[in-house]
């Protein structure tokens, strides 16, 4: 038995190998042996494998991150697009109701512009009427040598609607609308013209004013029941009831529904 030689130490050491010390004498049979034992490891082998390995698991680590980082970055790329496409959505429909509000007011203005033409009609029609007698004075002025006026102003009558009595006194201001006997001395509106009852008509010539004078003095009266409301467009009419009071009526606004006249009857002479 001896001790491991200083040199085998220093042979484990720096990776070598150093046998084992032998007799004298027994190194020839130790060299040529089968069973002779094979070098081992050294330290930097070892060494090396070991980075190695290190390396490999750093290598997996990292294609591990940067796989969930590649996901999580699709994720939020997916997000981002769906993001974008609700944004679009909300982008369209807000055009849409920006369209539709533009169209909305588009359209009121073109009726406000409609209706500013139709005001600017009747103003122009109303100042063509004032132009002669006027909406809302008398169709008569007073004359001298006439009798008193009984009963003066403008009345409308609705198609189908109330009767007007032509002898109302000047303290009914509805003109016995709604009372009128149908065998009272009357007038009324429907769509076939305006209707007198025991009452004669007659038609003066544009330029003509109807006063008591003229209507008492002039003949051609005619008893027709219904006269068309557009004959008393641009004229002024004589009218005299069965009783024989005289009126003067003229034509201030109609349409199919309603129309509006200015009358003046006189007390009898």
């Amino acid at each position: 038995m001896c001790c491991v030689s200083f040199s085998r130490v220093a042979g484990l050491m720096t990776g070598g190998t150093v046998s084992s010390a032998q007799p004298p004498g027994d190194a020839g049979s130790q060299s040529g042996g089968a069973g002779a034992p094979q070098p081992k490891r050294g330290w930097l082998e070892i060494h090396q494998t070991l980075v190695s390995a290190v390396i490999a698991a750093i290598a997996t680590l990292a294609a591990v991150v940067l796989t969930v980082a590649l996901n999580n970055a699709k994720q939020d790329t997916d997000a981002a697009e769906g993001d974008a496409a609700g944004l679009r959505q909300q982008v369209d429909a807000l055009q849409e109701q920006v369209r539709t509000r533009d169209d909305t007011i588009a359209s009121l203005q073109d009726t406000s512009e409609q209706q500013v033409e139709e005001i600017r009609a009747k103003d122009e029609r109303i100042a063509e009427l004032e132009g002669s007698t006027g909406p809302g004075r008398p169709t008569a002025a007073p004359e001298s040598g006439a009798p008193p006026i009984r009963h003066q102003g403008e009345v409308t009558l609705a198609a189908g609607g109330d009767r007007i009595d032509m002898n109302s006194p000047s303290t009914d201001p509805v003109w016995g609308a709604g009372t009128t006997s149908t065998s009272a001395q009357y007038l009324s509106f429907s769509t076939s013209g305006l209707y007198f009852n025991a009452v004669d008509v007659l038609r003066l010539n544009p330029g003509e004013t109807a006063t008591h004078s003229t209507c008492s003095t002039r003949t051609g009266y005619s008893g027709d029941s219904y006269v068309s409301v557009e004959s008393f467009d641009g004229v002024e009419v004589c009218a005299r009831t069965e009783t024989g009071r005289f009126a003067a009526i003229r034509l201030v606004d109609h349409n199919d529904q309603a129309v509006t006249l200015a009358i003046t009857t006189w007390e009898l002479a």
